[in-house]
């Protein structure tokens, strides 16, 4: 970000916010997010509160040449909110095992891009993906999650196994896992027409979770590839389209791998944000072996 302008967006968030507030210290970060991705925000302390609220200043950017004084605003409303809801979550924060425990989840991500985060965390190997491990905080309505690290797993007393089969067996009871045809899933979305991509030929089916959060970790709920195979009536290929879903094509129809390589690195590099990519691979279920195994 551009040393002039941070700047200048500093001081004016200080006088905009310091009519409501007492502001003891703002401070830059540049915070690693999935996939590496780098993404720059304020951190603002404020007297009278415990935590230090971050907002992340990527979506306000492009219209700050503009729209200057409404994006200070815009960043300004944004830190309001935040600091009631840490203020919510600094006066029950506690991470001890007993009160999060029913909060873990389980996140399926690339693993070569998060390799160095990963040094620091405990996971398990999936083909050429890891799953790591989530802790929700929920704040008002809504919420966010930390990743659970080795300090907090030594603080808790729990390994890997544990913590998979407490988080897999949250993830089934609070996200569980949602099947629906392509077609379907995109109306509910944009407006779509099969007849126009011809997808009546191809029978496509989306799985996720029934709040498309970490939805592609589904394909890790127990049974779920049988059901899989019931609903498609043969073995199927699995599409990595986000960390939120997966696309499962029936093994047979006309795609050739190579097709389905080159149609997942084109979404990945077009469509997929870079926070939301899961992986350019594609994978293979086999009835037989009830198995999922990378196959290019």
């Amino acid at each position: 970000m551009n040393e002039e302008f941070l700047n200048r967006l500093k001081e004016a968030l200080w006088d905009e916010i310091s009519k409501e507030y007492q502001i003891e210290e703002m401070r830059y970060v540049a915070n690693k997010k999935n996939n590496g991705v780098v993404a720059e925000g304020l951190m603002l302390k404020v007297s009278g509160y415990k935590l230090m609220p971050c907002v992340y200043l990527d979506r306000y950017i492009p219209f700050h040449e503009t729209s200057f004084d409404n994006t200070v605003k815009e960043i300004a409303k944004c830190y309001k909110k935040a600091l009631e809801n840490t203020e919510q979550l600094g006066n029950n924060f506690d991470l001890s095992y007993e009160t999060v425990r029913d909060k873990l989840f389980i996140s399926l991500i690339n693993y070569e891009r998060n390799s160095e985060r990963l040094e620091k965390c405990p996971y398990i190997m999936f083909n050429d993906l890891a799953i790591a491990f989530r802790v929700f905080l929920p704040v008002n309505n809504t919420g966010g999650s930390v990743l659970v690290d080795n300090n907090l797993a030594m603080m808790w007393g729990v390994n890997c196994e544990e913590l998979w089969n407490t988080a897999i067996e949250n993830m089934v009871r609070e996200y569980p896992p949602v099947i629906r045809k392509l077609e379907d899933f995109l109306e509910g979305l944009i407006p779509f027409n099969s007849d126009d991509y011809g997808v009546q030929y191809t029978p496509i089916y989306v799985l996720t979770n029934d709040d498309m959060y970490y939805g592609a970790s589904a394909i890790l709920y127990s049974g779920i590839t049988s059901e899989l195979y019931d609903m498609v009536g043969e073995d199927y290929y699995l599409l990595p389209s986000s960390i939120n879903e997966f696309l499962i094509i029936p093994a047979n129809e006309c795609f050739d791998r190579d097709y389905l390589k080159s149609m997942v690195t084109d979404i990945n590099r077009t469509v997929v944000d870079a926070t939301l990519y899961l992986s350019d691979s594609i994978y293979y279920y086999d009835h037989e072996d009830d198995k999922i195994t990378k196959v290019l």
